[in-house]
């Protein structure tokens, strides 16, 4: 049983490579501790503790081909067991048995291993496909945080812009004088003319009281002088303070004459703005109409001349058909052609040449053909020449439109 024990322990190792994992170097101290605690375990004939301690020892120590100080001591007296195992054991069908049980034991480990080692490639193959989907993913951010931070100055600069025109106006607003303002100052001028108005009540007031005081002390210094001559004195200085009231007297009068003055001259100019903030009103109003009728003034003249427009190229229409009837007359296509060219180029030239032109035109046809379009009409002859000046007269009316209505449009505009 010893030796099938020291047997286990020797196939510990190839046991713990089917355990494939990822895992970190661990330390020294950690190292003693699990060689310790293998040592304890072989003592016990704990043998799952002594292969799970000696697989930490081997998954622990990746950082070099070389295993550690403690595992090598392991590895030693495993060895030491095996040559000891070597010496002393005897084949026996039992150790047999237990041999092929290990080995079955064996194979299931290294196809679990193989197992393991497939699944171990897969999952570095995905993590190399997410790297790579992250890397693209976090180029494409990259690219997006440096187009928004381009869009952000952009509207960082236009927010300024907008701020300064946004200034200006409020400076343009705070220069202008509307309604509104004047009405407001119209109000606090009332107001300080009824201060004033209370002022001068008050003052009125006391003015009168001066003067009932100065008659009291008048007809008490009379009293006084005719019966008491000693009070004579006393009677000068109540003498000299009645002038000096007198003086204040004369003073508030004149005070009081000056905001009579103050207040008819505010209340003229209250009159005024009056005036004017109705005659800015009535002007508005008839600007107001005004534009309105001009609009539909305009409107009507667009009517007008629209239907001269289909007017005269209905005119116009007919003038080309005589012209082609005409045309055919001279049974030579060529001919056709030049007095369609020539039509044409009526369009282009004053009302005079027109006429001059279209009398040329027949002038230079055979005489048979001309003699025989006058003798079979006449009057689409002359049909012929009035329309062909009506060529001009839709170009002009045509210019009149446009500028009519460019004229329309400005004025709603303004």
């Amino acid at each position: 049983m010893k030796h099938l024990l020291y047997i286990l322990l020797l196939i510990a190792p190839m046991v713990s490579t089917s355990h494939v994992s990822i895992a970190q170097t661990i330390s020294p101290a950690r190292a003693g501790i699990l060689y310790q605690e293998g040592q304890q375990a072989l003592s016990r004939n704990d043998f799952d503790t002594a292969r799970n301690r000696i697989t930490q020892l081997r998954q622990g120590n990746r950082t070099s081909n070389a295993d550690s100080l403690e595992l090598q001591l392991l590895q030693q007296e495993l060895n030491d067991a095996q040559s000891k195992l070597a010496l002393q054991a005897k084949p026996t069908r039992t150790n047999n048995v237990a041999i092929e049980q290990l080995r079955s034991q064996i194979d299931a480990l290294q196809k679990e291993n193989s197992t393991l080692q497939k699944q171990l490639r897969t999952y570095i193959q995905d993590l190399t496909t997410i790297t790579s989907a992250n890397s693209t993913a976090l180029n494409e951010y990259r690219n997006q945080i440096s187009l928004l931070s381009g869009q952000l100055s952009t509207l960082q600069s236009l927010y300024e812009q907008l701020q300064g025109d946004y200034s200006i106006q409020q400076i343009k607003l705070s220069t202008c004088i509307s309604p509104a303002q004047i009405q407001k100052d119209t109000n606090q001028t009332a107001t300080r003319i009824q201060e004033l108005e209370n002022a001068l009540a008050l003052q009125e007031k006391r003015v009168q009281n001066q003067t009932e005081r100065v008659q009291a002390v008048v007809s008490t210094n009379d009293i006084l002088r005719s019966h008491n001559k000693q009070l004579l004195e006393q009677n000068k200085q109540l003498v000299n303070k009645l002038t000096t009231l007198q003086s204040q007297i004369v003073g508030y009068q004149t005070d009081e004459t000056q905001l009579r003055q103050s207040y008819s001259s505010q209340q003229a100019e209250i009159q005024k703005l009056i005036r004017d903030n109705q005659q800015l009103t009535s002007q508005l109003k008839q600007a107001q109409i005004d534009a309105r009728n001009a609009a539909d003034n305009y409107q009507t003249q667009i009517t007008t001349l629209q239907n001269n427009i289909n007017t005269a190229a209905s005119i116009e229409t007919q003038a080309t058909a005589y012209l082609q009837e005409l045309a055919s007359l001279t049974g030579n296509p060529a001919t056709y052609k030049g007095i369609i060219a020539r039509v044409n180029e009526l369009s282009l030239r004053p009302s005079v040449d027109l006429v001059r032109t279209v009398l040329d035109m027949f002038t230079s046809l055979p005489t048979t053909i001309k003699n025989q379009a006058q003798l079979n009409d006449p009057v689409k002859i002359m049909n012929i020449i009035d329309t062909t000046i009506a060529h001009k007269a839709v170009a002009e009316l045509r210019a009149k439109v446009d500028q009519a209505h460019d004229s329309v449009t400005m004025r709603k505009g303004v």
